[in-house]
């Protein structure tokens, strides 16, 4: 099972975000404003996310038998791997590739990715 992490820009992205909405907040409950609860509801959350994006959370899971993308709703939330099928990228995006030549392109995106860790899952599908 190969774990792909998000990338570093995309946690601090998060994490940065979710930092300056709390400290928004924080200035909206001295000031007595109304906006001060969302904000710090909103950012707090936001920046723990953004926080466990860093490694906890992982972007995408690949098995010999599947593919989970940790946070996504729906029907890409697990994509099974036939026994006709393969996995293979574009260099952009993770192809989930038939015998029969049909493609389908999965919600995975080397951007998102920890470049490392894309490397890494390239490197694999190409051994296979």
């Amino acid at each position: 099972m190969l774990r792909v992490r998000f990338a570093r820009w995309f946690a601090m992205t998060m994490t940065g975000v979710g930092a300056v909405a709390t400290v928004l907040g924080i200035g909206s409950a001295v000031a007595g404003s109304a906006a001060a609860v969302p904000l710090l509801i909103g950012g707090s959350i936001i920046a723990i996310f953004g926080l466990l994006y860093f490694g906890p959370i992982p972007y995408v899971t690949v098995s010999p038998t599947r593919v989970e993308l940790s946070m996504t709703r729906g029907p890409n939330k697990r994509v099974a791997i036939g026994a006709r099928q393969r996995l293979d990228t574009d260099g952009d995006r993770l192809l989930l590739v038939g015998d029969g030549g049909d493609v389908r392109r999965l919600p995975v995106y080397r951007s998102m990715a920890h470049p490392g860790d894309w490397a890494d899952l390239v490197g694999t599908l190409r051994r296979r």
